[in-house]
């Protein structure tokens, strides 16, 4: 997601489905992700929350959110505790899954 090998305004809407926390440089992704999408383009992305660990070095939360992707004016459209979603990992309830989208429209609850 660092250098994607798409044109300039060539895509329609990016969808990150618990894969952001696995990126070297989530602000780059959030540049390329800006830089291959149209103006109106449709943004949505969940994240999880979680302490870093050797395959997942980022430490999200909502500060990294907004200020990675404050180009397209994010927004948090849902949170959930991880154990609500994956009940066999009941250490990690402390842990959260949000979606973030520029369409908080478009999500349900």
């Amino acid at each position: 997601g660092e250098k994607v090998p798409l044109a300039t305004n060539s895509v329609d809407a990016m969808l990150s489905v618990n894969a952001i926390d696995h990126v070297d440089d989530v602000r780059q992704v959030a540049k390329e992700t800006d830089r291959v999408l149209v103006p109106d383009g449709i943004i949505l992305v969940e994240a999880h929350y979680h302490d870093p660990t050797s395959l997942e070095p980022w430490a999200l939360n909502d500060s990294v959110m907004k200020e990675a992707f404050c180009s397209r004016s994010l927004v948090k459209a849902m949170e959930r505790p991880f154990d609500s979603l994956y009940p066999t990992y009941p250490e990690r309830k402390h842990e959260l899954l949000t979606v973030w989208t520029n369409r908080p429209e478009m999500v349900g609850g």
